[in-house]
């Protein structure tokens, strides 16, 4: 058992505060906490399977370039 006075507290432990992603980033993309990165939900599979490219700067599955 963890003695009381080792219990982090909210004034003990360090909240960071990300910037949300940006307003063209909201849709398709997740945020990690710890890192503050916005990164794609869609999977190379997902857009594979609709024989399409995943594009991850945009987060969008795109035609295949030629």
């Amino acid at each position: 058992m963890v003695p009381y006075s080792l219990i982090p507290t909210h004034s003990t432990v360090h909240c960071s505060r990300c910037e949300p992603c940006s307003e063209r980033k909201k849709h398709w993309f997740v945020q990690d906490p710890l890192t503050c990165r916005c990164t794609c939900t869609l999977t190379q599979l997902q857009c594979r399977s609709r024989q399409l490219e995943l594009n991850e700067r945009v987060c969008r599955c795109d035609k295949p370039r030629r």
